[in-house]
């Protein structure tokens, strides 16, 4: 340990340390969770914990070569509430280029890179498989605007939705899918059946029962995570079985067919406890 001639020296060695170790986790972090997948994320729009951060929109490359993500954070003017936003892109190396709001001048870029990553990180992008296809689908709702013509921001995602389903003992792998009958939803899928989950709030759960002799069991696999339980090959035959016949129906359809039961969540905050 180097020699102090003073406090003052041993408090400016004592941060620069802290900084060093804390931009190691930062960096490792990033190189676990995003470094080599930029093509593979979903995009999507997600709650954000920054202060005075409304939500982080991020959009992936559409070239598959692309090394950088595009992340757009809304806030809101304080002097007049009007929704507004600043873009910033995260390269494959973990830097974020980008100019900071003043009305944002209290989070830092370290914050902004920490907050993407973790957002990422409770996705478990292992778990979740899609059809060849259905690449280009995004993890939430668009930016739109309400009827009296004013700018919304993006809906919403409420990731515990998709998390209390991820968590769940039997759960086998989650899948994603394009904007067609069950728009916007997320699926789940179990031994005996699988479930629709919508990450934006206020929208319905539907549950899907397999057909007794079609009960998926996968044995001594049910010992490993969820995303070890089902090789990519097997995932992709039960959507193609179970999935693909749905895919195209409307809510309504299923339900009217008796193939789903719906289950609607309780207000926001609330719906877990039921």
């Amino acid at each position: 340990m180097p020699t102090f001639k003073s406090f003052e020296n041993f408090g400016e060695y004592a941060k620069k340390k802290e900084e060093l170790l804390a931009q190691t986790k930062r960096e490792q972090a990033f190189k676990e969770t995003l470094a080599g997948k930029f093509s593979e994320l979903p995009g999507g729009n997600f709650v954000s914990a920054l202060p005075g951060v409304e939500s982080i929109s991020v959009t992936r490359p559409v070239h598959e070569r692309a090394n950088h993500i595009t992340a757009d954070i809304f806030y809101r003017k304080p002097e007049t509430d009007k929704l507004a936003h600043a873009t910033f892109t995260l390269g494959e190396q973990g830097r974020l280029s980008g100019v900071i709001p003043k009305e944002l001048g209290n989070i830092t870029r370290e914050q902004i890179i920490d907050e993407i990553v973790d957002m990422y990180r409770r996705i478990n992008l292992n778990f979740w498989e899609y059809l060849p296809e259905e690449k280009d689908i995004v993890l939430s709702g668009h930016e739109d605007r309400g009827i009296d013509g004013k700018e919304r921001a993006p809906a919403r995602v409420d990731l515990r939705r998709l998390e209390f389903l991820e968590n769940q003992p039997d759960v086998l792998f989650g899948f994603l899918q394009k904007n067609v009958g069950f728009n916007g939803y997320r699926g789940f899928v179990f031994p005996k059946f699988f479930v629709l989950e919508h990450p934006v709030a206020e929208n319905a759960a539907f549950f899907i029962d397999f057909e007794k002799k079609d009960y998926l069991d996968i044995g001594e696999r049910k010992k490993l995570p969820p995303e070890q339980r089902l090789p990519k090959d097997e995932r992709k035959k039960i959507l193609e079985t179970y999935w693909l016949p749905i895919r195209p129906k409307t809510k309504s359809t299923v339900e009217s067919e008796g193939r789903a039961s719906r289950v609607v969540h309780k207000p926001t905050d609330a719906w877990i406890d039921q």
